[in-house]
């Protein structure tokens, strides 16, 4: 593979190993299951790609599958969702019909060799299209039928769920996670054609390993005349005074800093703005939000780095209970990411072209609001947490005990809470740490305590 061709595929040689394991699965005639899931942009769509054109490249049956509108499916030439002339008003007939046309499809392809289904964005997809693949890579197991099967886990929904089935299952798993430091300056060395100057490291880091943000952010800057290829490494145009770079960003840690990175006078508070490729790209992610979450995302950006529920709040004049639903609905759309006591941008150059889009009076205007809110202070549980203890323990603290003590391994409780493993072991840490135990055993025993002492309770 020549991963020139594809810069979304950089970093991603684990999975591509394991799109490789699958088709050898189906080549020596078994069927077999890989589900992928990342956030938008993240490569899902290149990985797919690539698992058809390598699929093809050894003789497979690449059978068209997508998801259109409405969440309806498509297998070959057979609609597996409804199509007109199915006129039985009984979904479950109709479920039936479907999936049977499918299974035809199929086997008429697999007779000849084995065959690649992939499908991505089934996030879009509903419970009966969900059900039916579900239904067919059992029924089709014995085929060799190798299923490729992605979604976006932004916004969450019913594909979770089937994910989580079909994995119970013994399909296996793929996670894309953000491309590291390395990866980010290999995908700019394969766009630009050299590799990244200083001055480009900050920008590029903000896309957050995120391919398609990282991708949009380079092109756009080579559209606008906006960077300078004529030396031995890319660098942004001397046409602006250069960005001051981080000494995070020139040891190509990522950078995500709390105030505006780039003093250039040309953007919100001196920085350059964000090319006009990635203002679009936003402004797409934004539209699909309800007013409401919008006016959160906004407000939101012209706080900086993570800000508590209570700031964002008082930033716009109500309470952090009214403002769950919009909380909730811009987190399930992956723009922003909690922590610990904060919220924060899941991706720095979507909260500054969040910023930067905003009329000019608007933007100053909400700037100037946001320097002048003072955060509350710690709720009154937050202070008078213990330092030890069961009750120290915070929400994700104790999620991840309570998984932990029956049993799941740490990456099934990274899976469940949607979070990396190493997240978890530093949680497990803290744990253990909090409640003066060493293993496992200690925790399950405390935890089991726990419960019993809040059923006598109740």
């Amino acid at each position: 593979m020549r991963t020139r061709e594809r810069p979304e595929l950089r970093g991603r040689e684990g999975e591509l190993r394991a799109v490789a394991a699958l088709l050898d699965t189906a080549a020596g005639g078994r069927g077999g299951v890989l589900l992928v899931e990342g956030e938008p942009g993240i490569g899902r769509s290149a990985l797919l790609s690539w698992a058809r054109s390598t699929a093809a490249g050894r003789g497979f049956a690449v059978v068209p599958c997508a998801v259109r509108e409405l969440g309806h499916l498509t297998v070959g030439s057979a609609p597996y969702a409804p199509v007109p002339e199915d006129r039985d008003d009984d979904p479950a007939a109709r479920g039936v019909r479907a999936v049977a046309r499918a299974e035809r499809c199929l086997r008429e392809r697999t007779a000849r060799g084995p065959a690649l289904v992939a499908v991505d964005d089934l996030q879009r997809a509903g419970h009966a299209v969900l059900a039916g693949l579900a239904e067919l890579c059992e029924r089709l197991a014995d085929l060799p039928v190798a299923w490729l099967l992605a979604r976006a886990t932004a916004p969450p929904g019913e594909a979770a769920r089937a994910f989580r089935s079909l994995a119970r299952a013994g399909a296996e798993r793929v996670r894309l996670a953000p491309l590291g430091p390395g990866a980010t300056a290999q995908v700019v060395a394969d766009v630009l054609g050299l590799p990244p100057g200083d001055d480009l490291a900050a920008p590029a880091a903000e896309a957050g390993g995120n391919p398609r943000l990282l991708l949009d952010l380079l092109e756009g800057l080579r559209e606008e005349g906006a960077l300078d290829l004529s030396g031995p490494r890319a660098r942004l145009s001397p046409a602006l005074p250069p960005p001051k770079v981080p000494p995070q960003a020139r040891d190509g840690r990522p950078y995500r800093p709390d105030g505006p990175p780039y003093e250039t006078g040309h953007g919100p508070g001196g920085e350059r703005p964000p090319p006009e490729r990635v203002l679009a790209a936003v402004r797409d992610r934004l539209d699909a939000l309800g007013g409401p979450a919008r006016h959160l995302v906004e407000a939101a950006a012209a706080l900086g780095g993570p800000f508590t529920p209570e700031r964002v709040a008082d930033l716009m004049g109500t309470t952090p209970a009214a403002l769950l639903p919009a909380l909730e609905e811009a987190l399930a759309a992956g723009l922003l990411t909690p922590g610990e006591e904060t919220l924060a941008f899941r991706h720095e150059l979507v909260r500054r072209a969040v910023l930067a889009d905003l009329p000019l009076p608007v933007r100053r205007a909400v700037r100037r609001q946001a320097g002048a809110a003072e955060p509350r202070a710690p709720a009154r549980w937050e202070c008078g947490r213990p330092a030890s203890g069961w009750d120290s323990l915070t929400g994700t603290e104790r999620a991840v005990a309570l998984l932990v003590a029956q049993g799941r391994r740490n990456r099934q409780v990274a899976e469940e809470l949607f979070v990396s493993v190493h997240t978890v072991a530093f949680h497990l840490r803290q744990i253990f740490r909090k409640l003066g135990i060493s293993s496992r055993v200690d925790l399950a025993r405390i935890a089991a305590e726990r419960q019993r002492e809040g059923a006598s309770e109740r």
